[in-house]
């Protein structure tokens, strides 16, 4: 078999480890600007700030606090809307949040979620570290989101408490018709 599909089938390998932690240079950035009170994805071994939350602790069967700056940098499993969910009601009790997760644009959690959020493409791949160790780039690119306060508002107020992203969607599939069809190009 060759390393090329080795590789591949990497890609999509259900990761069962769930304790990967954030560059700490990474964490440092985004920390000079929101100031964590929080990691709610975190383990006694790699949390980022004083206050934590375990995978024991469950972050997604508990009230996240509101009117605090919350991080996490949460599994990425099926379960990535959950997160993404509960942090959008912290932001709604008047909390700022940031996720740190990988690029999925294809995903429903990203068009439910993530798109309601500030999101930041990550350049490049990041190593993340496993046992305090860094480890190679991950296999796929990242993405910050932050959810505010005033994020939670202007999408209530514009969308609607409902919102649906089939909505936009469903307005999008015209205009996707209409893009003509790519040039062929002819060896010369």
């Amino acid at each position: 078999m060759s390393i090329h599909t080795d590789k591949r089938k990497a890609l999509f390998k259900q990761d069962t480890n769930k304790e990967w932690q954030t560059p700490p240079w990474f964490f440092q950035h985004w920390n000079k600007q929101f100031n964590f009170l929080w990691d709610m994805a975190a383990s006694d071994s790699n949390f980022l700030v004083k206050n934590y939350v375990t995978q024991e602790q469950d972050a997604l069967n508990m009230e996240w606090p509101g009117k605090s700056r919350l991080y996490a940098n949460p599994p990425y499993s099926r379960e990535l809307g959950k997160w993404l969910e509960r942090g959008w009601d912290a932001a709604s009790r008047g909390s700022d949040v940031v996720f740190l997760v990988h690029a999925r644009t294809d995903t429903i959690w990203f068009h439910e979620w993530a798109v309601r959020g500030a999101i930041t493409f990550v350049k490049g791949r990041l190593s993340f570290l496993h046992g305090g160790v860094e480890q190679d780039p991950a296999p796929f690119p990242s993405i910050v989101i932050h959810y505010s306060p005033k994020m939670v508002q202007f999408w209530e107020n514009y969308y609607g408490m409902e919102y649906n992203m089939d909505v936009m969607s469903g307005k999008m599939s015209s205009y996707i018709k209409k893009f003509p069809r790519p040039i062929r190009r002819h060896p010369r």
